[in-house]
């Protein structure tokens, strides 16, 4: 068996790589929140209104790819850090904060889904 790599070899590489992997996946999910794209629309259209974007398409494109560059900077920033300051937290805390992280995102959208469905005016649906 001396050609396949040992369990603990494959199983540091998988953690080196994961938390940049993670980063991307909950970049992505990002995009499919409903308060994202709507905030998005609002953070530019104050930017359009100072005037701090110019209405051309190339301001517009400009602005899009420092966005975009921002983004990605600050992913890569804050996976660096926590990946240096992974190996001074306990290795039963990570777990934990998995838990407590799934516990607070099915609490929002518990609330967001209680509020959807007690403001939507059901009688002026049609069909209802």
């Amino acid at each position: 068996m001396a050609g396949r790599p040992r369990q603990e070899a494959r199983d540091r590489t998988r953690d080196d790589a994961s938390p940049y992997l993670r980063g991307v996946l909950i970049a992505l999910t990002n995009l499919a929140s409903p308060t994202f794209l709507p905030s998005l629309i609002f953070a530019m259209s104050l930017l359009h209104a100072r005037g701090w974007v110019g209405h051309d398409v190339g301001d517009n494109v400009m602005y899009a790819l420092g966005f975009g560059a921002g983004a990605a900077l600050w992913f890569v920033l804050l996976l660096r850090t926590l990946t240096l300051l992974r190996s001074k937290v306990s290795p039963t805390v990570i777990p934990m904060l998995y838990r407590l992280a799934g516990g607070v995102f099915l609490l929002f959208a518990l609330v967001l889904a209680y509020n959807m469905v007690t403001t939507t005016a059901w009688s002026r649906r049609p069909g209802w």
